[in-house]
Order: C-alpha cells, then structure tokens, then sequence
C-alpha cells in the first residue's frame, strides 16, 4: 500500500554544470551505481523545479523580495535584491568572482558586513539586512537605467566578472556600487581574521533579484517545502505550502498524503565555491543517502513517485516500476553530467 504522495527532490548541481577536466575524472567507472542505475531507468522530465515554485533555482525579478518572504520577513513594497557574499579574485588584468560555501558568514562577520555597508551607503538610500544567515539590500531608489544582471551567484561563481556587468551609461551607477563595495570590505579586519584561518575573504556582494513582491502567481500542490534556501521557502510561503528547515537524506522526510518538495544543496554549494572534493563528496552522499534510500522508499510504497530535478530543464521520475526496467542499460554518469 502507497502511503505517501510524490516526493520532489531538487538537487542542482548533482549532474553540473563542471568543467571538462572533472567530467573526464569522473570517466567511465561506476562511481554511484544506484544512481546511475535510477537515472537510466527513469522517465525523463522538461522542468527545473516543481509546480508552484517555479523559476527557481533561476533568477527572476522580484526574488530578493521574494528571499525576503522566505526568511520570515515582511518584504512590503520595498525593493530589494538578493546580496550574496563573494570573493572576487585578480587574474591577470581581470576579476574572477567566487560565492558559495567557501564564502559563508557567521553571524559575526555578517553583521559587521551590514554596519560598514550601511555606515558608508546608507544615506545614499541603500540598505543592507541580515535575515537569517542571508543578506538582502532595500533600495529606496532604483539606480537609474539597467538594474544589475538577473543572474544567480551560482551563474557568476567561477566567471570573470566583468562579462556579467552592467554596460555603458545605463549601468555606471550600479558598477560604481559593487567597486565601492570592493573597497569597503577588503579592508575589514575580518577578513584578515578569515585568511589566518585559511578561510576565503569576502571582498565583494553580488546584487541580484531585483524588484518588488510579485503576485503568488496560483496556488501549489505542493504540502510542504523543506528548505534553507529563502527564496524558495518565499516561493513555497507566498503559495500556501507549510516551508521547514532542510534534511541530510531521504529517511529524514515523513511521508504524508500530499507532495513534499526538499531541497539539497551540498552538490550546488560545491560547484559554486569551486569546490571539486566537496562536490565529488556530495555525489557520494547522494548515492548512499538519497538514490539507495529512494529505492528502498519506493519498493516499500512509502512513496508513490520520486521526482529529481538536477538543474537547467532535465528532470527525473522514479516510480516503484523503475526497478523492473531492467531492459535499459545503466549509462554510466558521466554521460550525464552537464558541461560548464
């Protein structure tokens, strides 16, 4: 007897984007043989995240407010964007930016992020807040022309930066922010703090979002959202759906009648700090603590289907069927993983 509904596992970054180097490390070996088994043997889906909480994980206008929501606030009709912590690396004549993992504040150091932000930009009509362990920027006036380029952090991590800026007249001011913002952080004594712990300095903030509370757009079928990303718990919140903290494998999730959405960032926290070990970890951490558990999950009826959406459009449908296509030959993942 089925006793749960669909479970939607959203994991980017789980099959890429990595660059080719990594793909051909991964090579041809049998590295996460359920995995690769499950995914061989899986319907294929057209979707990056389930109904009610699409565009994520992609960025779109209105999501710092939307991050705002998510983080137990009241946005209001404030602009805001998301401001993710960076650092921002010299190659040659060029910046390379870098967020994630490597780059997480404690509470700390975030709030001594705010107080110089805010010391220096706040009559200017920027304000930085700490919601959580997030950081969002309220802006009084929109900088005239462009707004900063709708990319996620996840986008730029890894990236020259300046192929993602603002260009001409239109986007001075807001270039003109994040140098200023260069100078302020670089010289904060916790930086030097975070190097002598052999942490990365955060020397930059990357805006991205922008815009005001949007309608919910419908309702969702969605029961719950386990999650500490505040953008998506904004997007589940602001469509009804009950929003709880994030979980470390499947047999964390009490299956319940109605479809549940958990979120597992490990593989995406890795990729966008630039971390190889981390994200090859976090791929060991998904065979054992998520493929190996779906599999015991749907032979056992705790859930009628498992849906896995792994980033850009491709997606994944797992029913207690699955296991019986023995027919489709199991592709090794690198075949799967997507290309940076």
């Amino acid at each position: 007897m089925v006793a749960g509904g669909c479970l939607h596992l959203l994991v980017p970054g789980l099959l890429g984007p990595v660059p080719a180097q990594l793909r051909d490390l991964v090579g041809d070996r049998n590295v996460v043989p359920v995995t690769e088994r499950l995914l061989s043997r899986a319907s294929r889906l057209r979707a990056r995240a389930p109904a009610g909480v699409e565009p994520w994980p992609a960025a779109f206008a209105g999501a710092g407010a939307i991050g705002v929501l998510g983080a137990g606030s009241d946005p209001g009709d404030a602009f805001w964007y998301c401001a993710d912590p960076v650092h921002l690396r010299p190659d040659r004549d060029r910046l390379m930016l870098f967020g994630g993992e490597p780059v997480r504040l404690d509470d700390s150091e975030r709030e001594r992020v705010v107080e110089a932000f805010n010391d220096l930009f706040g009559n200017d009509g920027f304000t930085l807040v700490a919601l959580g362990n997030a950081l969002f920027l309220r802006v009084e006036r929109p900088p005239a022309g462009s707004a900063p380029p709708p990319h996620a952090t996840r986008e730029v991590s890894g990236r020259y930066l300046d192929a993602f800026l603002p260009e001409g007249e239109e986007g001075r001011e807001w270039r003109q922010l994040l140098n200023e913002t260069q100078m302020l952080l670089h010289g904060q004594p916790f930086n030097a703090e975070r190097e002598a712990r052999g942490l990365l300095s955060v020397n930059g903030l990357w805006f991205w979002g922008g815009g005001r509370l949007p309608g919910a757009g419908g309702g969702s079928d969605l029961e719950a959202c386990l999650t500490d990303d505040p953008v998506l718990a904004g997007l589940a919140r602001q469509r009804g759906a009950r929003v709880g903290g994030a979980v470390e494998r499947l047999s964390q999730i009490r299956a319940s009648h109605g479809d549940v959405a958990v979120h597992w960032s490990a593989a995406d926290d890795a990729l966008t700090g630039g971390d190889v070990e981390g994200w090859l970890a976090a791929l060991q951490h998904f065979e054992q603590a998520w493929a190996s558990e779906a599999e015991s999950a749907l032979a056992g009826g705790t859930w009628a289907e498992i849906r896995v959406y792994a980033g850009g459009d491709r997606g994944f449908r797992w029913t207690p069927g699955v296991r019986r296509r023995f027919w489709r030959r199991t592709r090794a993942l690198k075949s799967w993983l997507e290309r940076a």
